[in-house]
């Protein structure tokens, strides 16, 4: 592995995924500042890496006997073990805000009719979200959950439209502003919300559509149909769910309009904030909870881009002729973005600073380096 020394080297660490080939890919951790890499994952077709907000935790999906389960280990890479899976094949994990609990997204056949399945660290044990699937919400089957994300405040919830419940058939609004952080226990206490977004699979197979949804412990809801202002769902093909820090914007990536784009949903409806020909993806919100990073090949090669949520603001931040970039992943304080290129020819890690200036070559050489991801900085 490389360091290139920069006039300014940022401190922290990054968490990543290498190998030679996809069976041995194995999650590392590196020490930005002195180039200094150690493997700490299993090396068993390990999965992107997630880190909790606290930063003393790291989870990763991996292969495991039938299927694919999530380990989780210390922040420090010791400590690494695998969680007692209900199901086989276990996907995408996400931690909560306060480092407590797991989401992701699991089945026992590989496919996309997933459950989702929050693990709580401190009791050791799983339990699945959502009720029952295969079950029509509004017009269509629902039929699987996936790409969990946690909703940290209630502030989305409170923008639901209570009196759209009519067009909802079987959704207990009170029973969702409830589990969602808005009883009045809950607001007093300012708990965290029992509640997740995802993206939902509806239809039956060969006619698949997918949507953005509030999923509590009991209920699944799609979010466009209880938006103010929002337009009624078309069950476009939708994708890539994020939400920012503050809890009142989401962003996800639709083809509403023939290609990919970058939509974003709060209090002002929804709105279009890539707007371009060519396919936008990946949105990466920062914690100051203005700047989303994307992929484009709006330049003709896959590049990074940055875009401001309020203006719609468009500016590139890596992109080049020769070579492609992409998986951005910000620094905790935004000010630092890593992200992946095969500038060198292979798939390495770089950084760069939010303005796109003094890039920087993290790991690279043999193999192909993925899925960066940085150490949230841990509480002294």
């Amino acid at each position: 592995m490389v360091l290139v020394c920069a006039l300014t080297t940022p401190q922290g660490e990054i968490a990543f995924t290498a190998g030679t080939e996809q069976e041995n890919q194995r999650i590392h951790i590196v020490d930005v500042a002195t180039g200094e890499a150690r493997a700490v994952g299993q090396g068993n077709r390990d999965g992107a890496p997630v880190w909790s907000p606290d930063g003393q935790w790291l989870a990763y999906p991996s292969a495991q006997d039938g299927g694919m389960g999530i380990r989780m280990m210390k922040g420090d890479g010791t400590g690494d073990r695998a969680l007692v899976n209900q199901h086989s094949w276990n996907h995408s994990p996400r931690w909560s805000p306060d480092s407590r609990y797991l989401c992701y997204s699991s089945d026992d056949r590989m496919g996309l009719e997933r459950r989702l399945v929050v693990y709580d660290r401190e009791a050791d044990q799983e339990e699945i979200w959502g009720g029952e699937l295969n079950r029509m919400v509004v017009s269509a089957p629902l039929v699987g959950l996936l790409q969990p994300v946690w909703l940290a405040e209630p502030k989305l919830v409170a923008m639901l439209d209570p009196e759209m419940e009519i067009s909802l058939a079987g959704v207990d609004m009170d029973l969702l502003r409830e589990e969602g952080g808005l009883s009045d226990l809950s607001v007093i206490l300012g708990t965290m919300p029992d509640a997740l977004l995802a993206i939902g699979l509806f239809g039956v197979p060969g006619k698949y559509s997918t949507e953005p949804v509030l999923v509590t412990k009991t209920q699944v809801v799609p979010i466009l149909p209880l938006m103010p202002d929002a337009p009624e769902s078309g069950r476009y093909v939708e994708w890539g769910l994020e939400m920012n820090r503050k809890g009142d914007k989401v962003v996800f990536e639709s083809n509403d309009g023939g290609d990919r784009e970058i939509y974003l949903l709060g209090s002002r409806g929804l709105s279009n904030i890539s707007n371009h020909r060519a396919a936008d993806w990946n949105p990466v919100w920062g914690q100051g909870s203005q700047e989303i990073l994307f992929e484009s090949f709006r330049h003709g090669r896959r590049g990074i881009y940055k875009v401001i949520a309020d203006t719609g603001r468009v500016t590139p931040l890596v992109i080049s002729n020769d070579y492609d970039t992409w998986a951005p992943a910000w620094r905790g304080d935004d000010q630092w973005v890593a992200y992946v290129s095969n500038e060198s020819g292979r798939a390495g890690v770089y950084i760069c600073t939010a303005r796109g200036e003094d890039v920087q070559v993290v790991v690279a050489g043999d193999g192909m380096h993925y899925a960066p991801a940085w150490r949230p900085e841990v509480a002294k």
